[in-house]
Order: structure tokens, then C-alpha cells, then sequence
């Protein structure tokens, strides 16, 4: 069964979020994220919103965590269904 439990919020917010995790980081820096993501007009700003969806996971230690189930037990954005 497909997971449609989403997140939505700033990306600025997931960032902060992948930090206190400590999730794994490409040679580059950024997060290592798998699965179904979308920026807004497809910017990558701090300030734009993105849509995470139930498949996406991040990476801690190598072992994969769910990333739309880690932001929706956060206070930050918002749980929303993503199809």
C-alpha cells in the first residue's frame, strides 16, 4: 500500500530538521535524499516552500529513516496528503 502521508512546509525547515538528525551529506554538503520531493517552480531557496512525500527518506548512520514521518512530528510546517 502506498504511503500518502506528506509534509509541507519551508525548505528552510527541513534543512534545520536534517541537521538535528544528523543526516548523511554528499561529498557537496547537502542532505542525501531519496524518494518523492518537489521545491516550487522547482527553486532551491531557503525561503521556498517544498512538498515531501510519503517515499522519501533520509539517511543516518547509512540506515534509511523516513523523512515526511520525521517532519510531521515536528512542529514546523504542516501534514498533508500528497498523491
Amino acid at each position: 500500500m502506498e504511503n500518502h502521508d506528506g509534509w509541507i512546509g519551508p525548505y528552510r525547515q527541513l534543512l534545520y530538521y536534517l541537521r538535528v538528525v544528523g543526516a548523511n551529506k554528499d561529498a557537496e554538503g547537502r542532505p542525501i535524499v531519496n524518494g518523492g520531493v518537489a521545491l516550487f517552480l522547482g527553486i532551491e531557496d531557503e525561503n521556498n516552500d517544498i512538498a515531501v512525500f510519503g517515499d522519501a527518506q533520509y539517511f543516518v548512520g547509512g540506515r534509511p529513516c523516513n523523512l515526511a514521518a520525521g517532519l510531521r512530528s515536528t512542529s514546523y510546517g504542516l501534514g498533508v496528503k500528497v498523491f
